[in-house]
């Protein structure tokens, strides 16, 4: 999505809205596994690469455990190379803090 469809330039900078729309993903991918009854991940170290990138849901899964591990929000290249996104690492660190303090309910 083009940024520029978004209007909250008066409000947040670029970082700060494309992290919070990854975020926003994040807890989408939680909300999907719960709807699946599956666990969420126990938090995790990062890999350096991932080996089955073509299983998108265990990739999320791997992804999700470094994200829960350390707040930062990663991605996989075609050939499972892993890197880091550039973010707001503020928003992401209270996303954490606030994640453990609720009860999240998937959609279905």
């Amino acid at each position: 999505m083009r940024s520029s469809a978004l209007p909250l330039s008066h409000t947040t900078t670029r970082l700060e809205t494309i992290t919070l729309l990854r975020l926003g993903r994040i807890l989408n991918f939680i909300k999907y596994l719960l709807d699946k009854r599956e666990m969420i991940p126990e938090p995790m170290p990062p890999p350096a690469t991932v080996e089955n990138t073509d299983d998108r849901i265990e990739t999320g899964k791997l992804l999700l455990q470094r994200f829960l591990y350390d707040g930062k929000i990663r991605g996989v290249t075609s050939n499972g190379d892993v890197f880091e996104h550039h973010i707001a690492m503020d928003l992401t660190e209270n996303f954490l803090v606030r994640l453990k303090t609720i009860r999240i309910r998937g959609c279905a």
